[in-house]
């Protein structure tokens, strides 16, 4: 099933010390797949500013928070989501 869901990723520091970049995204619960990501709309110095993605996940509607670790798949088709 395809649901409505939150794409998360934490730059520069992990915890509340890194940088949290949600933007909306599609989760295929089946295949666990996150895609069709969308642009956080970064631009200028504060996209510059990035360097090191620290970890990134998907965050589903009822608070469930999915990352790699419980078998991940992140869709960039179309390019970064930053």
């Amino acid at each position: 099933m395809i649901v409505k869901a939150t794409y998360h990723s934490i730059w520069d520091g992990s915890g509340d010390d890194g940088k949290d970049i949600a933007t909306d995204c599609k989760y295929d619960t089946e295949t666990r797949r996150c895609f069709d990501i969308e642009d956080s709309g970064l631009e200028g110095k504060e996209l510059e500013d990035l360097e090191n993605l620290e970890t990134e996940y998907v965050e589903l509607e009822d608070g469930t928070r999915l990352g790699a670790d419980e078998g991940v798949t992140f869709d960039y088709r179309g390019g970064s989501p930053c």
